[in-house]
């Protein structure tokens, strides 16, 4: 399937605090019909396929299964003709400034990892520079006051993407656990390299985990 001219227009979606449905943006004004393969992060097995109605550029992709404070992958095609540049990873905001503050880092790094993946110029950094760029806009710093093993009842009980975790050379964001998977979802930086999104099994981390208190929406 050929690719579409239009691509996601990051910045308009940051800005949209959806939490029971993902909005869609594009930097042109298309009309048709919006075919999306979703998946939640907190459990891969499960991908639906979803109809959204494009009209100028912009959608709303509704299921049942979106909650609020979750994270997700998509692939979008339009009229099945043509796929939209991916890879697109999001998360659903909610009704906090946690919530709104989560999705908010979430936004502003994968876009950086989808103009990566896209040929585009993006910001490249070290691991520890690449976490700080992403959250400082919207979050403190997290003290390393946790381990990886936590994250997993974390994220069952609350939201850990945003989430700072380091071992004794490397430091990476926390994005999910994956119960299909049994490992967590994570995106890193490496300077003059590249920005990944890998899983990785718990054990031998630290975390710094972001609590209501870390974020300032005024």
């Amino acid at each position: 399937m050929p690719t579409s001219s239009a691509v996601y227009d990051w910045d308009a979606i940051g800005k949209i605090d959806a939490a029971d449905y993902i909005p869609i943006v594009l930097d042109e004004p298309l009309n048709g019909k919006l075919e999306v393969k979703l998946t939640c992060l907190n459990n891969s097995a499960d991908t639906y396929t979803i109809q959204a109605d494009l009209k100028d550029g912009r959608a709303e992709v509704r299921h049942a299964s979106i909650k609020p404070g979750t994270m997700y992958r998509l692939c979008a095609a339009i009229d099945d003709k043509q796929r939209i540049a991916g890879p697109f990873f999001t998360a659903t905001s909610g009704d906090n400034p946690e919530a709104r503050g989560r999705r908010r880092i979430i936004v502003r790094y994968f876009e950086q990892y989808w103009r990566k993946e896209n040929g585009r110029s993006y910001y490249d950094a070290n691991c520890e520079a690449g976490y700080g760029w992403a959250i400082r806009p919207f979050a403190a710093f997290p003290r390393y006051n946790h381990n990886s093993n936590q994250l997993i009842s974390f994220d069952k009980n609350g939201m850990i993407h945003g989430d700072k975790c380091a071992n004794s050379s490397h430091v990476w964001m926390a994005l999910a656990y994956d119960e299909h998977k049994g490992s967590i979802w994570c995106i890193d930086s490496n300077f003059n390299s590249t920005i990944m999104v890998i899983l990785r099994q718990a054990g031998g981390w630290s975390v710094g985990h972001l609590t209501p208190d870390h974020f300032n929406e005024g």
